[in-house]
């Protein structure tokens, strides 16, 4: 009897050890995935701007660019795919667990949000030329015509961006990472298409919005393809009653929206100082941030797609032992590649902008301005590595509020910060955003071991 009795629970043991490899194979499968198609991405996205580089060269046109992809930042961040996917995949995991129909809910969930931002896209349209000249006081008088002109195509893209990362967030919790990894690839393709032929047969400098407009216009046509295709979305009446799970929603992306406007209020906060600065500083901040961008994104993609989907599927499924397993790992594998990339940059940022950027109407001054602001922002990666992880935990049990206070207290060290060392220049500017990425990641650490006892 006894012997039966253990011999039916190595057996029960053994299962669960092997199911426990497959999600970890999975798991490392889908984020080789995702990372590589990121990485994909942001290598096409620097190919796009050093197209526009080499067109309009540094000064006036490109600081106009790069205000008018920031000033819809305060919007777009809100509706990204990474905000999206932390805020819906815990949902939609609960919605399943209660055997609610979850493509029904996506389904009136996206008229909602469509609606939402036609409404904000609309205003913003009809106010953004005064607006400008009231908040962009010392912009020249061709930044400010471009800044315009490149708004008019560039804002109403948040309409396709909506929509495709409500899908994308549904795509990732049926395990679809393809489809939605590839996705800001097609849309990267389209957008330098574009740019070349404007560029080779020297069409106005407004294709540079067009090409935006485009590329975004591309991947929702993608994502809306692959959604019918697997079938996620729900066209038909359905009984289930999402009223308390629109309250959720919305609750919870009140907070995401405060805390991703924030962060976005804080890079328009730095580039309003750096207007003050002479023509250019905005454009070598923004580019040192591109170069920031890539080992941030490989990382924060993973933790918001896949780290992000399997730990709520332990937390849910009350499997501490293995969440706490996964989230170490994570934790320790990401902050050793993120120190080491972040070294790495440091060590040759003269070089990697010089290979990047000299070209076309690019300066060796120009180089040197941008890899000195690049050596400080890249020693914020490791603190953006962990806070992202921790990030997660805090979204997959459906907190929202503890990443919003850190998001705040990270703005008001900015507002303290900038001022205080704008003596310096854009070099001040740097060093404020470096000191206020590790504010936040303490905060969310010390709020993370004391709420969910989650340590290395």
């Amino acid at each position: 009897m006894n012997q039966s009795s253990n011999y039916q629970k190595s057996k029960i043991k053994s299962g669960m050890s092997q199911k426990s490899q497959i999600a970890h194979r999975q798991f490392l499968s889908s984020s080789a995935c995702v990372s590589f198609f990121t990485l994909i991405s942001r290598i096409l996205g620097y190919f796009r701007d050093i197209i526009i580089l080499n067109w309009v060269g540094i000064g006036a046109i490109t600081d106009a660019y790069i205000l008018a992809t920031k000033f819809p930042s305060l919007f777009r961040k809100v509706i990204s795919d990474g905000s999206m996917n932390n805020l819906l995949i815990p949902m939609l995991k609960d919605i399943k667990i209660k055997q609610q129909n979850e493509k029904s809910f996506i389904m009136q969930l996206s008229k909602k949000l469509f609606m939402r931002i036609f409404i904000v896209v609309s205003l913003f349209l009809l106010l953004i030329k005064p607006l400008s000249k009231i908040i962009f006081t010392n912009l020249s008088n061709l930044s400010q015509e471009f800044f315009v002109i490149f708004s008019y195509f560039i804002f109403p893209s948040l309409l396709f961006m909506g929509l495709s990362s409500i899908w994308m967030s549904l795509l990732n919790h049926n395990k679809k990472f393809f489809a939605s990894a590839v996705s800001s690839v097609i849309c990267n393709i389209i957008a330098i298409i574009t740019l070349l032929i404007s560029y080779k047969y020297n069409f106005s400098f407004l294709f540079i919005g067009i090409a935006i407009l485009f590329g975004n216009i591309a991947q929702f046509l993608w994502i809306s393809f692959n959604v019918y295709k697997h079938n996620l979305l729900y066209n038909q009446q359905s009984s289930d009653n999402f009223q308390s799970e629109m309250k959720i929603f919305n609750s919870r992306f009140l907070n995401i929206s405060f805390s991703s406007g924030i962060s976005q209020i804080m890079i328009m906060f730095s580039s309003w100082f750096a207007s003050f600065l002479p023509t250019g500083n905005i454009s070598y901040l923004a580019f040192a941030d591109r170069i920031m961008q890539v080992p941030l994104s490989l990382i924060g993609i993973i933790f918001s797609t896949t780290f992000l989907l399997y730990l709520t599927q332990y937390i849910k499924d009350k499997e501490f032992i293995k969440a706490k397993k996964l989230y170490n790992k994570v934790w320790l594998y990401g902050f050793i590649v993120s120190c080491v990339i972040s070294l790495f940059i440091f060590l040759f940022a003269y070089q990697i902008c010089k290979i990047l950027f000299l070209r076309g109407k690019m300066t060796a001054n120009d180089i040197y301005n941008i890899s000195m602001y690049l050596k400080i922002y890249i020693l914020s990666v490791p603190a953006y590595t962990l806070s992202k992880t921790m990030n997660a935990v805090f979204f997959a049990y459906g907190d929202t509020k503890t990443p919003l206070k850190g998001a705040a207290i990270q703005f008001a060290s900015n507002i303290i910060l900038i001022p205080t060392l704008f003596y310096m220049g854009s070099i001040g500017i740097s060093i404020s955003f470096l000191a206020s990425a590790w504010i936040y990641t303490l905060f969310m650490g010390v709020n993370m071991r004391i709420s969910y006892k989650f340590t290395v």
